[in-house]
């Protein structure tokens, strides 16, 4: 007679203290520090360190009368298309920044004004 020796969970398996997968966890801490990354490199783009040097992203605020600039221009940036090709990710990560606001359509983004 052969006697069956229980196998321990995958590491895919196994749950954290929570009840939720593993790898779950996982991979929410990932999108949180990549989040947490576009939040830093939008605010730096619109800092006062930044912007009153940067005259690419002047120029393009002064084309819209609010001083709005496109999201997706802001997405084209180099390091912006290292983090995501997700505008919706970009809107969940500056949720209540206090550096850049969106329009309604939240398409456009700016400079908050103060």
């Amino acid at each position: 007679m052969t006697k069956l020796i229980p196998q321990s969970p995958s590491k895919a398996q196994k749950q954290t203290s929570n009840g939720t997968p593993a790898s779950a966890e996982f991979l929410q801490s990932q999108q949180e520090n990549i989040d947490k990354s576009i939040r830093r490199q939008v605010e730096y783009y619109f800092s006062d360190t930044n912007f009153p040097k940067d005259k690419y992203l002047q120029k393009k605020c002064t084309e819209n009368p609010e001083g709005f600039i496109s999201l997706r221009d802001i997405m084209s940036f180099n390091q912006m298309r290292k983090l995501t090709q997700s505008w919706e990710q970009v809107v969940r990560a500056l949720e209540g920044s206090t550096v850049v606001e969106f329009s309604p359509d939240f398409r456009l983004i700016r400079k908050k004004q103060a």
